[in-house]
């Protein structure tokens, strides 16, 4: 038996205060990671991994968007966040719970960041 998800896809014309090329406001792309994030329990292992990729491409982005208005600490220990999240998406059997538990740390240190 085969199942088709329909998602909408996202673009500027649903979010009509963007113009081309630019990203959604860190907020936002936070509030979907999150979203994301609780999906996760739901997914088959293969669909788990997928999600768990793009959320650290989001976060990546993020970290590197607020590293100008970090100290080097925080710098350090977002990088350190960051690099166990990735490390986590990338092994071959990813705990999505741990995963979750790493993404929000990283999410709530982007949050404290103006």
């Amino acid at each position: 038996m085969t199942v088709s998800l329909q998602v909408p896809e996202v673009t500027n014309s649903r979010l009509p205060h963007l113009r081309d090329g630019m990203r959604p406001p860190r907020a936002w792309q936070l509030t979907v990671v999150r979203e994301m994030l609780a999906t996760l329990e739901t997914l088959t292992a293969a669909g788990q991994q997928h999600i768990m990729e793009k959320i650290a491409v989001v976060v990546r982005d993020q970290v590197r968007r607020a590293a100008p208005y970090l100290s080097r600490h925080d710098q350090e220990r977002m990088g350190r966040q960051l690099d166990e999240l990735v490390g986590e998406a990338d092994r071959f059997s990813p705990d999505a719970t741990l995963f979750t538990r790493r993404a929000e740390a990283v999410l709530e240190s982007l949050a404290r960041v103006g």
